[in-house]
């Protein structure tokens, strides 16, 4: 089996198994765009991710690039990475907004505070000036409280943020970190553990709301299922970004991205190019022409670079013998008036 890239994309390939036994053929396509130069491709494509990169250990840090080798996903991410950026010099906070295809979202950037006791319990220090604020999840909401050695609790939408405080917490917060992440509707005016996490980077899987989508592992699974995927598998789960930023449908070209307060310039305004990719194969007698559907997209705010990627996939199931080459070519959609 050959794999012919004539495109100028990204791509790989792999024979898997769909997770109910049953050999697929996937295929990935990744476009990287500059920015900064009228959305126009990069000269060095990045490459396909094969697993998830982390800002530090994996486990006890956010992501910093999905992997792209999920073998389905229904819906479209929309992930958005970067710092946001105050509006003047000596600001201590800014509403860092996204705005795409239906999603609106905002979230309230602080500069770092931390704790302080008072005599109405902890409240938040006042905010120090900053000039840019990473957006991550590090910065959110969440975190963990292990004071009551019996009951060891964490914030099962982001383990890893600050802010938390579980049942009967005997944590001493003063001079601990204020999440510097909000939403504009949640003020976190004390430690807590029913805090709002909010964020534009994706989710790890092993995080709410993702984790509840991956399905029973227990003693009938590892008797009578595994090593297939449980019965109530959801490929929900293989979704990476925050659920307010799915598209119900896959991303077609066209679609009109403006993020605000990310970069020094304040606003950035695109429009998703139109290119695709053509992903065909040889299978038997036949040459297949495989539905490719773009169900990721990746805005890196810090390098001002757009990555789309596209999945297709095909059963192969006792005819690997009959497969012997992949075609990947460039179009440009076609455009229809509505």
């Amino acid at each position: 089996m050959e794999l012919f890239n004539v495109s100028p994309f990204a791509a790989k390939h792999l024979v898997t198994n769909d997770g109910h036994g049953r050999e697929t053929l996937l295929v990935v396509v990744k476009a990287t765009y500059d920015l900064a130069a009228k959305t126009e491709l990069v000269s060095k494509q990045s490459e396909i991710v094969v697993a998830d990169e982390y800002h530090g250990e994996p486990g006890f840090s956010s992501i910093k690039l999905t992997g792209d080798l999920s073998l389905y996903k229904p819906k479209a991410d929309v992930i958005v990475s970067g710092c946001a950026y105050p509006r003047q010099p000596g600001d201590r906070s800014v509403d860092a907004m996204l705005r795409m295809a239906g999603i609106e979202k905002r979230l309230r950037v602080f500069g770092d505070r931390v704790w302080k006791k008072s005599p109405f319990g902890y409240r938040p220090s006042d905010p120090l000036p900053f000039e840019k604020m990473p957006i991550v999840y590090e910065r959110c909401f969440g975190g963990s409280d292990e004071s009551v050695v019996a009951l060891p609790q964490f914030c099962a939408h982001n383990p890893i943020g600050c802010g938390y405080a579980g049942q009967r917490s005997s944590l001493q917060f003063d001079d601990l970190p204020v999440p510097n992440v909000v939403s504009p509707n949640d003020s976190l005016q004390a430690p807590t553990a029913d805090g709002e996490t909010t964020c534009f980077a994706a989710i790890a899987p092993h995080w709410l709301p993702r984790s509840a989508f991956a399905g029973t592992y227990d003693e009938a699974w590892q008797k009578h299922v595994m090593p297939l995927l449980p019965k109530d598998f959801d490929p929900q789960y293989y979704q990476a970004a925050p659920q307010d930023q799915l598209l119900p449908d896959y991303i077609v070209g066209g679609e009109a991205v403006c993020i605000e307060n990310m970069t020094a310039s304040h606003r950035l305004e695109f429009e998703v190019p139109r290119q695709r990719p053509l992903v065909s194969v040889n299978l038997g007698d036949e040459v297949l022409e495989l539905a490719a559907n773009c169900d990721t997209l990746h805005v890196d705010c810090e390098q001002k670079q757009l990555t789309l990627v596209w999945r297709a996939r095909v059963d192969v199931h006792e005819r690997l013998r009959e497969l012997f080459w992949i075609c990947i070519e460039d179009c440009e959609a076609a455009y229809v008036e509505a």
